[in-house]
């Protein structure tokens, strides 16, 4: 805490909210509203714009809320764009090299505390729920190097 003491609990709640800064970019002379989120294809362009010239990465499409994620619909962007402009073909398909799949099929999570807890892709539950073949495995990466001993 602020004081220097701990606090020890069995519980913690982790919540964070983010609304979308498109308020005053002018979204309505495009036919779209100010202060919301902006639906995109998996190449990250803006579905709602016609003829596909407008791209959104990051918090603004709504589809990963963390800072690495809109780090990759960047990069995936950028290809895209590139792609089209230079005339060549674009790979959208799941997993190909246009398509932002990895935001909504293994998204890596982390929380850095103590201990920090990371997770990626689906939980157990929802991988059965799809269908999924599921095997857990349980490791201690307390002998890693780097690892911290709680």
């Amino acid at each position: 805490l602020s004081t220097g003491e701990e606090l020890t609990a069995d519980e913690i709640l982790f919540a964070t909210g983010r609304t979308p800064r498109t308020g005053d970019l002018g979204l309505d002379t495009v036919g779209l509203t100010p202060g919301e989120r902006l639906a995109v294809d998996d190449t990250y362009r803006v579905t709602a714009v016609p003829d596909g010239w407008l791209y959104a990465v990051g918090d603004v499409n709504g589809r990963a809320l963390l800072t690495h994620q809109g780090k990759y619909q960047a990069r995936i962007a950028g290809a895209v764009i590139a792609a089209r402009a230079g005339g060549r073909p674009v790979g959208d398909a799941p997993w190909g090299a246009h398509a932002g799949t990895a935001d909504t099929a293994a998204v890596p999570q982390v929380v850095f505390g103590v201990p920090e807890v990371a997770s990626v892709g689906l939980t157990t539950a929802e991988a059965e729920r799809t269908g999924r073949r599921v095997d857990v495995v349980d490791h201690d990466m307390t002998g890693v190097a780097g690892a911290h001993q709680y």
